[in-house]
């Protein structure tokens, strides 16, 4: 089997299972498709939809379906990606959730930059998601024009920070929005970062449903810019942030220690863990810039299924 250099992972859900041929469309136009194999991750109820658009549409890409049943299985799909990818002797590991739309350009810049993972300092490589922590503030940088800008950093200041999510209470980061006068985003990380709690993927626009609608309609506005190349930049993170990013490339032995120390979890899922093991050790965080790609929506927003749904039909009905 032609497994390549990097395994990227393909989580499922059946609740958006419409997104996937997205992404069929954009694997099939990468240059690098012999440095990936795709594994799908998928749930059993499901398999046939995505055995038959791959049998169907996918192009000249290699391939591993693992099915698994519909209970509690995130972390188990993550345990068997990885098992999966030192099995086959590849060295990278891309967790891709299903949520997501990224063009081939970032996906082959992200394989041809991998060099960056052998500097051991560096944990990941992750693009600049909209709605992504912390990357949402670098793609409203990259992206967005001035007035928009303004906009939708007026909407973050009008968001107040819950008192009570995840068993947390975040209300002094208010500070930061209904009682500031401008959005200043290192001041509200370096509140956040001092404050005792492991969930701290907490941002307006993970919980403001008005500032998520405003992205995405900017999102919508230039939709051209998510499917074009672009002069991408690499930024490394020497103090990262904590990571809420649902794609990103980590050497398979850095993914295998953190996913199978228990002591780095508090729930059954790898966010807390990746997040614990890059600060233990120390290491680093590679953004890219410029990397324009989408991440609709958060079920911390009311009504986010229909909503994320709605945005989808939206964005992919008129090509660009």
């Amino acid at each position: 089997m032609n497994t390549g250099t990097v395994c990227i992972g393909y989580l499922t859900d059946e609740r958006r299972m419409y997104t996937f041929e997205t992404f069929i469309t954009f694997l099939n136009k990468i240059q690098n498709k012999n440095k990936i194999h795709l594994l799908m991750l998928i749930n059993g109820n499901s398999a046939y939809f995505f055995e038959n658009i791959i049998k169907m549409k996918l192009q000249d890409v290699n391939y591993t379906i693992l099915v698994f049943d519909n209970h509690n299985n995130y972390i188990r799909k993550i345990q068997s990606f990885i098992a999966f990818t030192k099995y086959n002797n590849i060295k990278y590991c891309m967790k891709f959730d299903n949520d997501l739309i990224i063009n081939n350009h970032l996906i082959d810049y992200m394989i041809d930059n991998l060099h960056l993972l052998e500097n051991k300092e560096n944990l990941y490589i992750t693009p600049s998601l909209s709605s992504g922590i912390p990357t949402t503030d670098y793609f409203i940088e990259d992206f967005f024009d001035e007035t928009d800008k303004f906009n939708i950093h007026k909407l973050f200041l009008k968001t107040n920070m819950p008192t009570e999510l995840w068993g947390f209470n975040y209300s002094e980061l208010n500070h930061h929005t209904i009682y500031a006068n401008e959005w200043n985003v290192d001041n509200f990380i370096n509140n956040l970062n001092r404050m005792d709690c492991y969930y701290k993927g907490i941002h307006p626009i993970r919980i403001n449903k008005e500032c998520i609608e405003y992205m995405n309609r900017v999102l919508i506005k230039y939709k051209h810019k998510i499917f074009e190349k672009q002069d991408y930049k690499i930024q490394v993170d020497n103090n990262p942030s904590y990571l809420c990013n649902s794609v990103f490339i980590i050497d398979v032995n850095n993914y295998d220690k953190l996913v199978h120390n228990m002591e780095l979890y508090v729930d059954p899922f790898d966010e807390v863990p990746v997040n614990k093991y890059c600060k233990l050790n120390n290491m680093k965080g590679v953004i890219i810039r410029n990397s324009f790609s989408v991440h609709p929506i958060y079920n911390t927003i009311p009504n986010f299924a229909n909503m994320e749904r709605e945005f989808h039909e939206e964005f992919m009905r008129q090509k660009v």
